[in-house]
């Protein structure tokens, strides 16, 4: 196992001096890209209107331990913060989905499920132009769909009465 370790470290230091880089710098390098990482999902997080506080808190952590040298301790809390600011951010998007799909369900329950026909005159009432209402599907192609649910009171779907009650189907 210590011949496992000592290899590891070996390869690791003659990969850093082919790069030219100590393993010192490798480590400041690294504890800097996580410290950027971090900063940016904070941000992004925040940019959404998300609690920053433990995410910020870590963050500025994690600067200190930089600046005091401790490269190892700073990424590692550099990560942190950034796990931290994604979880959070994941969970606010994810909120707002779940919101969106209630307030969706909510605007469909409060659409008629029936609808009483008017006058050509009038209303210029058709399959055509009753589902083109915004209030009934916002799209007169599908006008089929009133036509099929109400097959038993409509026999010809260019001939509809006034004072019918058509069902609209959701």
């Amino acid at each position: 196992m210590r011949r496992l370790s000592f290899l590891l470290c070996l390869i690791f230091v003659f990969s850093c001096a082919k790069r030219g880089i100590s393993p010192l710098e490798e480590a400041r390098l690294e504890a800097q890209e996580a410290i950027n990482n971090a900063e940016s999902k904070i941000e992004e997080l925040k940019s959404i209107g998300g609690d920053i506080t433990e995410p910020q808190s870590l963050l500025d952590e994690a600067k200190k331990l930089f600046e005091e040298g401790k490269y190892k301790e700073a990424k590692e809390k550099a990560i942190k913060a950034y796990n931290v600011a994604s979880k959070l951010y994941d969970e606010i998007i994810e909120a707002r989905k779940k919101l969106e799909e209630m307030a969706k369900k909510e605007e469909k329950s409060k659409l008629p499920t029936t609808y009483t026909v008017g006058t050509w005159e009038k209303d210029r009432d058709c399959l055509w132009n009753i589902s083109k209402k915004k209030y009934i599907y916002n799209d007169p192609w599908k006008w089929k769909r009133i036509y099929q649910a109400n097959k038993n009171k409509i026999k010809n779907p260019d001939l509809i009465y006034p004072g019918q009650v058509l069902k609209i189907p959701r």
